[in-house]
Parts: structure tokens; C-alpha cells; sequence
């Protein structure tokens, strides 16, 4: 990995892979971030972030605390989340890279 965050560190920016091209889904600092919605052009907050619970809230019109497991390789798995399950790729990460091939 290029920066100095660890890839299993939840901070950073985190892609959604299809088809060999990426977009920006979830971006992280160390106590808040944004959940990118491609389809609507905007980014919604989070807020909340747990990790000893690995959860954290993402707060539009309802919010929803959504559950996660990341990987030492830059994985992000998200495991609830009303349509926001699935993996999610760490900027600069070996996971990224295989999944961009």
C-alpha cells in the first residue's frame, strides 16, 4: 500500500468494483465519513463509527446503522444496510488491485 494507514484500517477511501471500473462508495476520517450515492449524485453522512462493534450510522432521511468486517488485504464487507451489502475495495490496497484485474 502507497499511504500510511494499514488496509485494514477503516479509514481511507473505499470502491465498489464492477466490471474493471471503480466508483467511490464510502469514505472514511477517523470519527465521521460520507456514503457516495452514485445513482443520486450526492453523498449522504456517517456518523457514529464504532469499531470495536465494527458498526457505524449512515444518516439521510432515516438512519441506519450498518455492520462491517474488514480484511488485512482492503477488503470491506458490508453486511446490512438496506442495499449496501457487498465488498468494497480500500484505495491503494493489493484487494483493489485484484479486483480492478
Amino acid at each position: 500500500m502507497a499511504c500510511g494507514k494499514p488496509a485494514n484500517s477503516l479509514e481511507g477511501k473505499f470502491y465498489k468494483v464492477y466490471e474493471g471500473e471503480k466508483t467511490l462508495a464510502f469514505e472514511f476520517d477517523k470519527d465521521s465519513g460520507f456514503y457516495h450515492l452514485s445513482s443520486m449524485g450526492g453523498a449522504v453522512p456517517i456518523t457514529n463509527i464504532e469499531r470495536d462493534k465494527k458498526q457505524f450510522a449512515v444518516s439521510g432521511f432515516l438512519t441506519v446503522v450498518i455492520a462491517y468486517n474488514i480484511s488485512d488485504t482492503g477488503e470491506l464487507e458490508i453486511l446490512n444496510g438496506g442495499g449496501m451489502e457487498g465488498t468494497y475495495y480500500k484505495e491503494d490496497s493489493k484487494a483493489l488491485e485484484e479486483a480492478m484485474k
